[in-house]
C-alpha cells in the first residue's frame, strides 16, 4: 500500500498515507517497506527530510535483502549525505543493488567506473554495466551509454546511436536524456522542424525537474 500510495497507480497519491503504510511495514521487519520509509525521509516526501533516517531505514532494508536500499546507500556514500564521503563504501552497496538485480545500482556503479570515482577509469565495465541497466529499464544507463557513443569513449564515434539512446532515456522520463537529445536536435537543426523538436525535448526536460532545459527555453 505504502508503494501504491507513493507512485499514485491505482489510486491517488498520497505521501502521508504512504508513510503510514511503510512505517507500520518496516515496524514489522519487513525489508522494503524500510527501503520505501527510507526514501520519503530522503526525499522529504511526507515527511521532513532527515536523511540520518533515511541512512537507518536503507541500512536495514539492505541487510533484509531489497536491493534499491542497497543502491540508495550507495548514493548517500558517494555525495556524503548522512555520512562522510567514501567512494569504496559506494562502490559496495552499488555492486550489492547492481547483484540483486537493481538497474539504479548498476547504472551508478558503471557511473564510478567511467568518471574514475574511487577506482580506475575503466570504459569497458562501464559500458557493460549501463547496457545491463538501460536493458533494464533505467533511463539514466541509457543517456550514459549515448554519451559515450556520442564523444567516443570507448566505443566507436556514433552520432545515430547516441540519439536512438537518448530517445530511449527521454521516453523513459530521464530529464538529462531529454536535454540531450534537444541539443542533438539543435545541433542538426537543418529545418524548421528540429529546430520545434529541440524546443519540445527541453520543455520536457524542463518539465521533469531539469533546471537548464528550462534556461535554453528562454
Amino acid at each position: 500500500m505504502g508503494y501504491l500510495y507513493k507512485s499514485g497507480l491505482t489510486i491517488d497519491r498520497d505521501y502521508k498515507k504512504s508513510v503510514k503504510y511503510y512505517t507500520k511495514s518496516c515496524e514489522g521487519k519487513n525489508a522494503f517497506g524500510c527501503a520505501g520509509l527510507g526514501h520519503m525521509y530522503q526525499y522529504a516526501k511526507g515527511v521532513t527530510k532527515d536523511v540520518s533516517k533515511a541512512f537507518k531505514y536503507y541500512t536495514f532494508g539492505c541487510k533484509g535483502g531489497a536491493s534499491f536500499a542497497c543502491s540508495n546507500l550507495g548514493l548517500l556514500y558517494q555525495y556524503g549525505q548522512g555520512t562522510p564521503v567514501d567512494y569504496t563504501k559506494a562502490m559496495a552497496f552499488y555492486k550489492k543493488g547492481c547483484e540483486g538485480g537493481d538497474a539504479f545500482g548498476c547504472s551508478n556503479l558503471g557511473l564510478l567506473y567511467y568518471q574514475a570515482l574511487g577506482v580506475t577509469q575503466d570504459y569497458a565495465i562501464a559500458i557493460k554495466l549501463f547496457t545491463q541497466s538501460c536493458k533494464d529499464g533505467h533511463g539514466g544507463a541509457c543517456t550514459n551509454l549515448g554519451v559515450m557513443y556520442k564523444k567516443g569513449d570507448g566505443l566507436k564515434k556514433d552520432d545515430e546511436k547516441a540519439m536512438e539512446l537518448f530517445t530511449q532515456a527521454c521516453d523513459g522520463y530521464s530529464a538529462i536524456g531529454c536535454l540531450f537529445l534537444g541539443k542533438m536536435y539543435e545541433d542538426t537543426k537543418s529545418n524548421t522542424k528540429n529546430a520545434i523538436q529541440s524546443k519540445h525535448l527541453y520543455q520536457k526536460a524542463c518539465n521533469l525537474g531539469n533546471k537548464v532545459g528550462c534556461e535554453l527555453l528562454k
